[in-house]
């Protein structure tokens, strides 16, 4: 899965879970994120209820992907 971790530093406590530049078609069909989501909430990962920690999500978008009708 061509995704790696790092620290963001708008978040409490926690991760970012980055992914290298793909397309929506390449991450709905390619990228495994139902075993991705079940790993991290078997390692007792969690967004919700997390006791005043932050939580998001963070998208990057190419500006060519977006039309003035968007």
């Amino acid at each position: 899965m061509p995704v790696y971790c790092k620290h963001d530093g708008s978040l409490s406590h926690g991760l970012e879970i980055v992914t290298h530049p793909c397309s929506l078609r390449y991450h709905m069909g390619n990228l495994r994120w139902k075993y991705l989501c079940q790993t991290c909430v078997k390692a007792g990962f969690r967004s919700y209820q997390t006791q005043g920690a932050t939580c998001g999500l963070h998208i990057h978008v190419g500006r060519l992907a977006l039309t003035e009708d968007a």
